[in-house]
């Protein structure tokens, strides 16, 4: 499956300097990708590559401030992150996915298949995953989270309630 040396050489002990500069590049991927057109999904997946790679958007764009885009190679080397990998999900699949840059310097091309130390970008995913969910009526802030949960469920904390919301988690 995994090569142990593709893995390897992306080091789970990351320091928070480089973890936080490629969150932050997460976070214009995801900006790109939030504020893309919706006429996107009916475009060639070549087309939306070359969106990512050449039309990053800032994370904040002000109302009246023109739009500066930048290269995806450009940020990376501002932020110091020899790679990434982008994977676009659409109704619940991967549309696709592809690696750009290097492992480390003088390392491998990152590909689709490449593992990375995420820190703690699920957290926030998971967060904004919910929240879509509870702004199109599937789930509600206020109840029992165990009542939707399927493969497993949420223990009571000792001495704690015996349910926890979704606002609580």
């Amino acid at each position: 499956m995994f090569q142990k040396e593709r893995y390897s050489a992306v080091s789970p002990r990351l320091s928070k300097q480089p973890a936080l500069r490629a969150l932050a590049l997460a976070g214009a991927l995801l900006a790109l990708l939030g504020a893309s057109p919706a006429s996107a999904a009916a475009s060639p997946v070549n087309d939306e590559i070359a969106r990512i790679e050449n039309g990053l958007r800032p994370s904040v764009v002000l109302a009246d401030a023109p739009v500066v885009t930048n290269k995806l190679a450009d940020e990376m080397a501002r932020l110091h992150v020899p790679g990434v990998s982008v994977a676009v999900i659409r109704n619940g699949r991967i549309a696709w996915a592809r690696g750009f840059g290097v492992t480390q310097a003088g390392g491998a091309a990152v590909d689709a298949r490449t593992l990375f130390q995420a820190a703690s970008i699920s957290k926030p995913v998971a967060a904004m995953a919910a929240l879509k969910l509870v702004e199109e009526g599937q789930l509600t802030l206020d109840a029992d989270i165990n009542t939707v949960l399927t493969s497993w469920k949420l223990p009571a904390a000792t001495g704690g309630p015996a349910t926890a919301s979704l606002r609580q988690l």
